[in-house]
């Protein structure tokens, strides 16, 4: 299809968003112009024009000033108010934009710093006759018709020489775009929308002219992003380097340098099989020593991360770097397939190739980065995780949201391209399956329900007592299923075994339970013996169907026969003809066969039964082996001289201990405080057995076995915790991020992060940093208006956690929130009933506050001056 044949489809069958253009009475972008005069309208002392450019040049120490300022806050004001409505990427756009539509001049994708800059060059005169998108975009609002919502001047160029045909001439340009679509007869109500008319037109056919750089892409999937994330919010900057230049050299360089002076600065995806995880938003970029002399980055960013001023320092044991990137902005996305991306004249990159893109995906959903543990880049990074690790910090700093994810890493699950919702469902997919076990410690956690201990059984018939038995507890029933992971595959044969007599032997009870309903008619219930004429016989299986108590002739009064025994003998002879003696055959199998006649009575009645069962394909006889099993299962292989030697590839298991620190974690831990020891783990060198005291049993806690917990320091602090149990864990800070992405939007006329700050510094004063207020309570998880839940998280969150902290002290929680939230009440004279007290005129004194609910009554306005009145 021809490009005039396009255009006129196009326009034979517009979109709705194009015929509004078409259709409007008023100019398209009326409300921008409007903020485009009452910025360049409002009046700056030329005292102050030279300060406020030289502060200009860093957005966010003009945003600093403008809190304590009101001439830079007016400023800002009208400045985010202009650029709402000429950019799709513009800061708070949702908020100020007036249009329902929320329509902008061109989805520019300028960097906020680097309208500030400019505008405030325009306004003040200082332009220099400066090509960019910002002085386009000014341009365009001023005299619509004689300019064009095309704000790129690299854009501009390929149009001019791939769909105009004519060598790009800045002055010429509008009117060379409108002799090209004259013959199209586009129709306007309103001809200062012509021009965007027709550059719509334009970008409806991109595909004819545009061919490009606009960002670059490499391929890095070893793992150290997320914390350069963390380090870059924090410091304000970062540097990376490449030991490669792109590819397409000095002409991709000449490219990106163009887009940095045009909209302040271009993306660099970083991608791992198969998909795109991570963006850092460059601002600068050096290829030598003698550019690094000239930038001086470390003047703008005091404190960049993994910054040096010697090019040469830029490298590591095999590889020097070629290219240095200033990063402003770096971030994590919900993963997006590579394919969605367009390269510029090469393929997708591979280990170190840095590869032009040509277009990419319009809209990114941006995921949290959390402060993560130090983990290896290698591949074998489980290896290098601690077994015992604690997450420990104020409430609401993602501790508990962190262990879903290093659980998840530990057992091997890839969540770099999961959405927060899928690694959920892989989370719980994991615990269903045992291999995560969650539990929270409080102050009636017991040895008892952590390792093991006798409980109460309920009977299975009413008439029949109340019975206990050992039962293993949380802790113990994880470490036995993660013991059994030391063993290789070549065990899988005993294993299925195991499984296969477990559904036997349940059958067979059954069986026989039905058998012995004619007990209570009185009738006898005789199992043969191998001497013709001799029997043993049936009184009654207990409640643990564990054994069969039995008597008659030839056979020993209520003699027990084990369940685990029979296991042995099934194991042993495959068929009852195989026992030739029954006293030496059966007492050979191992301790406790020592009433051989009782079992071989029950041996051949089971044996008996498994031959009226229809034979099953071997696949379909393994069953899921139920943890009541797994102990003696475990015992089993053990004593099936299979080696009991570690296996370092056991797959791992993971327990999560909410709220560690809020059980007597001596008396519920016991003796394993020292069995949980690193060096003390089955498998090591060193590695220690106890004796249980319930079960009596030998006892080892393994080493694929991982713990790790999480410690709210507002209930208890680090200091607090039992000596031994913080020598044997490895403790990581959670404290409140103030540099998260999700944090960086307005509440009334300040950032959320600041408010936080602020609360947390008073906080701090008044008490500790333990008493912190987390981050959590303030994330912007995608909402659009946050007043409403940032009015709830003050009401269900912030303030009864200060109630809390201050035990009612509401003259301190004032210290904390303001006169906003906290009221003094009136003082009455009459208050107290008629009695004499000493005290009396001291409690009349008494200052009494209480709390400001805007929540109850739906005040807004009211929450709104109240936040201002926390900010001061």
């Amino acid at each position: 299809m021809s490009i005039s044949e396009k255009i006129n489809e196009y326009l034979n069958s517009p979109d709705n968003y194009f015929q509004s253009i078409l259709d409007s009475d008023e100019f398209f972008f009326q409300k921008g112009k409007n903020a485009l005069v009452a910025e360049m309208e409002f009046q700056v002392p030329e005292s102050e024009k030279k300060s406020i450019l030289n502060d200009s040049e860093d957005y966010r120490k003009f945003e600093q000033l403008a809190q304590e300022n009101d001439l830079y806050k007016n400023i800002l004001s009208k400045v985010n108010d202009l650029v709402a409505y000429c950019d799709v990427h513009a800061k708070n756009k949702e908020e100020l934009n007036e249009y329902n539509d929320k329509r902008v001049l061109a989805k520019a994708g300028v960097r906020q710093a680097h309208w500030l800059k400019h505008i405030l060059l325009h306004k003040l005169g200082e332009n220099k006759k400066n090509k960019n998108s910002v002085i386009n975009a000014i341009k365009y609002l001023e005299k619509p018709n004689e300019n064009s919502t095309i704000l790129s001047e690299e854009h501009r160029r390929m149009v001019s020489e791939k769909l105009l045909g004519k060598e790009y001439n800045p002055t010429n340009f509008i009117n060379d775009l409108k002799e090209y679509f004259q013959d199209y007869n586009v129709q306007v109500k309103n001809q200062e929308n012509y021009t965007y008319a027709i550059s719509t037109l334009c970008y409806k056919i991109k595909d004819v002219w545009h061919e490009s750089i606009e960002a670059l892409m490499a391929s890095d999937g070893t793992g150290w992003q997320d914390n350069h994330i963390i380090e870059t919010r924090k410091n304000g900057a970062s540097v990376v380097w490449n030991s490669k230049k792109p590819t397409k050299g000095n002409a991709t360089l000449k490219s990106l340098r163009a887009i940095i002076e045009d909209v302040g600065e271009f993306k660099l995806y970083y991608s791992s099989k198969g998909k795109v995880r991570y963006i850092a938003f460059i601002e600068d970029f050096v290829i030598n020593q003698e550019q690094l002399d000239k930038k001086e980055w470390e003047k703008k960013y005091p404190n960049i991360f993994g910054y040096s001023s010697v090019f040469g320092d830029y490298a590591d044991e095999k590889k020097h770097g070629n290219i240095v990137f200033l990063i402003n902005r770096f971030e994590a996305i919900e993963p997006i397939d590579i394919s969605e991306f367009n390269f510029y004249q090469c393929d997708p990159p591979r280990q170190d190739n840095l590869s032009p893109v040509d277009s990419a995906p319009e809209q990114f959903s941006y995921t949290t980065v959390q402060p993560q543990l130090n983990l290896s880049n290698t591949e074998n990074h489980v290896n290098m995780i601690p077994l015992n690790t604690i997450l420990y910090g104020p409430p609401g700093t993602g501790k508990t949201y962190n262990t879903i994810n290093k659980a998840l890493e530990i057992c091997g699950v890839d969540i770099q391209e999961m959405t927060r919702s899928a690694i959920k469902a892989e989370y719980d997919k994991l615990v269903s399956q045992g291999k995560i076990i969650f539990t929270t410690f409080h102050q009636s956690m017991s040895y008892e329900d952590f390792i093991e201990g006798i409980k109460p059984q309920e009977p299975k018939d009413e008439d029949k007592p109340i019975w206990y038995k050992v039962e293993d507890g949380i802790f113990k029933r994880a470490c036995n299923k993660a013991i059994l992971e030391h063993y290789s595959n070549n065990e899988e044969e005993q294993i299925s075994q195991f499984s296969e007599f477990d559904t036997l032997y349940d059958d067979y009870i059954d069986n026989l339970k039905n058998r012995m309903e004619e007990l209570a008619e009185g009738k006898q219930m005789l199992l043969d013996l191998k001497s013709k004429g001799y029997y043993t016989e049936v009184k009654s299986i207990n409640e643990e169907e564990e054994y069969i108590l039995t008597r008659g002739t030839r056979a020993n009064s209520d003699a027990k026969v084990r369940k685990e025994n029979l296991r042995l003998l099934y194991k042993k002879f495959p068929s009852i003809d195989d026992v030739k003696e029954v006293s030496t055959d059966i007492r050979s199998v191992g301790p406790g066969l020592g009433w051989s006649s009782n079992y071989y009575g029950v041996f051949n009645d089971l044996k008996k039964f498994e031959e009226t069962i229809p034979s099953k394909p071997k696949s379909e006889t393994k069953s899921v082996i139920p943890y009541n099993d797994y102990n003696k299962l475990k015992n089993f292989i053990t004593t099936s001289g299979l080696p009991a030697k570690a296996n370092k590839d056991a797959a791992p298991f993971v327990v999560i201990i909410d709220e560690i620190n809020r059980g007597n974690i001596a008396a519920i831990f016991g003796e394993l405080i020292t069995l949980i020891e690193e060096s003390k783990r089955h498998g090591e060198d060193e590695q220690i057995q106890a004796i249980l005291p319930y079960s009596k049993e030998s006892f080892t806690v393994p080493n694929n076995l991982y713990i790790i917990g999480t410690m709210n320091t507002a209930d208890r602090s680090v200091e607090a915790l039992d000596a031994a149990l913080r020598r044997r864990f490895s403790f990581i800070e959670m404290p409140p991020e103030y540099n998260l992405t999700e944090l960086d939007y307005d509440i009334v006329d300040f950032k959320a992060f600041e408010v936080l700050k602020k609360i947390n510094q008073r906080i701090e004063k008044l008490l500790d940093k333990d008493h912190m207020i987390g981050h959590s309570y303030f994330l912007k998880n995608g909402a659009n208006d946050m007043l409403p839940i940032i009015m709830e998280a003050f009401y269900k969150n912030i303030i009864p956690l200060l109630q809390e902290y201050f035990f009612g002290d509401y003259g301190k929680i004032g210290l904390v929130l303001g006169k906003g939230f906290v009221e003094k009440n009136e003082n009455s004279n009459d208050v107290f009933a008629d009695f004499d007290h000493e005290s009396s005129s001291q409690f009349e004194e008494r200052e009494v506050f209480s709390i400001i609910d805007y929540k109850r009554n739906s005040d807004a306005e009211g929450f709104k001056k109240a936040i201002m009145q926390l900010m001061n």
